[in-house]
């Protein structure tokens, strides 16, 4: 799997654009799947103290289900829980932070549209 930038600012680099629905269900079919992983890259957020820490790539992740909406502050449906397979860890990212995914079986990247998400 590869994030990759265009080569030189001054090119268009052409790459494959989803919705932001889309993403997650493709997402979501994949992780039912045995022994399929996707790849993210999303801007992390804390809201606690309303900054960001960057961009997070995760290689290897997994879906995991969703949490009770009594668990969090905000609505849950805004959260995307993932297990990430090369750390073992369970994490969250705001859906609407997500930019690119890689999904199986080429793991070719591709741009997440939120903004014209259907």
């Amino acid at each position: 799997m590869s994030f990759r930038s265009p080569p030189t600012a001054g090119y268009f680099c052409l790459m494959d654009t989803i919705s932001g629905d889309e993403a997650v269900q493709r997402m979501r079919l994949c992780s039912k799947g045995k022994d399929v992983h996707l790849g993210l890259l999303y801007h992390t957020y804390d809201s606690t103290v309303n900054a960001t820490g960057g961009l997070r790539k995760v290689e290897r992740a997994r879906l995991r289900p969703a949490l009770p909406k009594e668990t969090f502050s905000v609505n849950g449906d805004h959260y995307l829980p993932y297990a990430d397979l090369d750390t073992g860890e369970n994490k969250m990212a705001w859906k609407k932070l997500i930019r690119k995914v890689a999904l199986p079986p080429d793991f070719k990247s591709i741009q997440v549209d939120w903004v014209n998400s259907e």
